[in-house]
């Protein structure tokens, strides 16, 4: 993100932003607040300005769609897994208890 902000000249994010001149650790912690923003609903500090930035933060927030999706859905299937487990477990000491 970063790398194509700085690569595209003057009409970049990062010039746009001022951050062309800032020290390292400023940059960095943008792009590292840019990047989490993608994933969570946060604002994100930056804009994208050039068409090129347009088409990466696309391709990063369908992405990020994709994986929030796979790790809702495999928390969902682990939560119903040990449900049914349980409900076995209960089935089977109800059994055990009718035949005693």
């Amino acid at each position: 993100w970063f790398w194509l902000g700085d690569s595209e000249g003057t009409s970049g994010w990062v010039a746009q932003a001022g951050l062309s001149d800032a020290d390292f650790s400023k940059q960095y912690l943008v792009s590292l607040q840019w990047s989490l923003a993608q994933f969570t609903p946060g604002a994100t500090p930056v804009q994208p300005s050039t068409t090129s930035e347009r088409i990466l933060v696309v391709t990063v927030l369908a992405l990020a769609l994709v994986i929030a999706t796979c790790f809702v859905s495999s928390i969902t299937s682990t939560m119903a897994a040990v449900w049914n487990a349980n409900r076995y477990d209960c089935t089977q000491h109800l059994l055990l208890k009718k035949f005693l």
